[in-house]
């Protein structure tokens, strides 16, 4: 067969479900050809009345290629503010551009009432095609990767939607992503530029993980200067680059005010935030690209070296808050405790309400939480700030019981807090945040929402998201 015919609701389906069925019927060996949308006389998904001319329903050809195509979609808003949609639309060609897809079809939804002015053009909707051929970095996510795969002994698949890739086997005691490099080529698929394992797969370039082009040097020089566990970055399950590609967008935007003062401390009369004055990632000051001085007196002063002490993912400094967050990609808060814990680590402060190997353990809050709260009231007090707050930010279905083992073993409520949130609940947060850039928005939420975790023992793709 040389075309396929394609027909999609518009306005109706996901722009990522309409870019992920294309995306499938090309994985044989098709691209984009060409589309015709269809009017229609009466009652319409885009305006709710009982007649009305409108447009939604949308055909796409496609035909026969040398490789399979790529697809993402958007739908945007059409404004009547002079050079808004300009300025979304360039934003989204600047993005889509970078990682190899090219705009091919931007197609106006139209919708009019039966003897009045209607709205005319309501949406636009923006088609994006990456030809088989494109060597440009592309970050994965859940609309361009098999659903399920079937791996072998011997072999295992290349994960990308059409590709036909065939991998060796990694094992765990053989050559793995944890090999050197250069000894992978034969696990490396030569289209995607991703090295290829049972369950998981790494960019042959790190900052494919990243999702802002603009801020990919800040992130080298950082994870150089003072973050210790970024060797992961490129990893599909790499959490730091989720924590950095979330959180410096809403440090960038000046919404970490809107997400922690109007959500998280808002139902405590005792918060008084004022303005956020500093953000530091994995203990880098990012001003100096060092380790953060303050940091390393508070290390000090709980008994840790001063220089490899206990990292939260981010302390943010507000006027009068300071808060501590930890992230995890899909494993749980609650870390084990050493057989021994170190001597200098002790309750002077009167933080905890049982003794420190009690509050460590696997029943407690674990050994991670535990340095966590003992060095954010080091930090605090050091800092001047009236309040800490420590965040756990974890999977959906994770650690549900944190909140009462917390509650269990802190002292909270009078100087100290704590909250425990899923990427469900932040991702909704950041949804309602109303903020100028709502092209950045939309780039991260859809990140979050295509966000994989891998494939089951099954051979089931995992998600961050529901």
């Amino acid at each position: 067969m040389k075309q396929k015919l394609i027909k999609a609701n518009i306005s109706i389906d996901s722009p990522e479900q309409i870019a992920h069925f294309l995306t499938t019927a090309s994985s044989d060996g098709y691209s984009y050809w060409g589309h015709a949308t269809q009017m229609k006389v009466g009652g319409g998904a885009i305006y709710i009345r009982n007649y009305g001319v409108y447009t939604d329903n949308c055909l796409f050809w496609l035909n026969h290629a040398s490789g399979g195509s790529l697809f993402h979609a958007w739908r945007i808003g059409y404004q009547s503010i002079k050079n808004i949609l300009e300025k979304e639309l360039n934003r989204l060609i600047e993005y889509e551009n970078s990682i190899g897809f090219n705009l091919v079809a931007l197609i106006p939804i139209d919708a009019f009432m039966k003897d009045e002015a209607g709205p005319g053009t309501v949406f636009y909707f923006a088609l994006f095609e990456r030809r088989a051929d494109d060597k440009s970095l592309l970050m994965l996510d859940r609309w361009t990767l098999k659903q399920e795969r079937v791996i072998t002994d011997e072999n295992v698949p290349c994960p990308v939607i059409g590709c036909d890739f065939v991998a060796p086997r990694m094992t765990a005691d053989g050559l793995n992503l944890n090999s050197s490099k250069d000894k992978l080529s034969s696990y490396l698929c030569p289209k995607h530029r991703i090295y290829i394992s049972p369950s998981t797969f790494e960019y042959e370039e790190p900052t494919t993980s990243l999702l802002w082009p603009e801020d990919k040097e800040t992130a080298l020089k950082l994870s150089k200067s003072g973050k210790r566990t970024w060797s992961r970055m490129g990893r599909e399950r790499d959490e730091d680059s989720l924590v950095w590609n979330v959180f410096r967008f809403l440090e960038r935007e000046g919404l970490l005010n809107k997400i922690f003062e109007d959500n998280i401390g808002k139902k405590d009369t005792l918060f008084s935030w004022g303005q956020i004055d500093k953000v530091v990632y994995w203990s880098v000051d990012i001003e100096k690209m060092a380790e953060w001085e303050a940091l390393q007196k508070a290390r000090s002063l709980i008994g840790e070296n001063c220089s490899h002490g206990s990292e939260p993912d981010i302390i943010a400094v507000f006027k009068n808050v300071l808060v501590l967050i930890e992230a995890k990609l899909d494993s749980p808060s609650v870390t084990s405790a050493p057989s021994k814990i170190p001597d200098y680590y002790n309750d002077k402060k009167g933080i905890f309400k049982n003794d420190i190997e009690h509050v460590a353990s696997s029943d407690g809050i674990g050994y991670e939480l535990m340095r966590f709260f003992l060095l954010g009231e080091a930090l605090r007090e050091q800092l001047g700030k009236t309040n800490l707050v420590v965040v756990s930010i974890t999977q959906d279905g994770l650690d549900n019981d944190l909140v009462r083992r917390v509650s269990d073993y802190v002292h909270l409520g009078s100087r100290i807090f704590y909250y425990h949130l899923t990427w469900s609940q932040l991702y909704s947060l950041i949804e309602k945040i109303d903020n100028g850039n709502s092209v950045d928005k939309r780039i991260l939420l859809r990140y979050l929402r295509g966000k994989t975790l891998g494939y089951s023992e099954t051979g089931k793709l995992r998600t961050l998201l529901p």
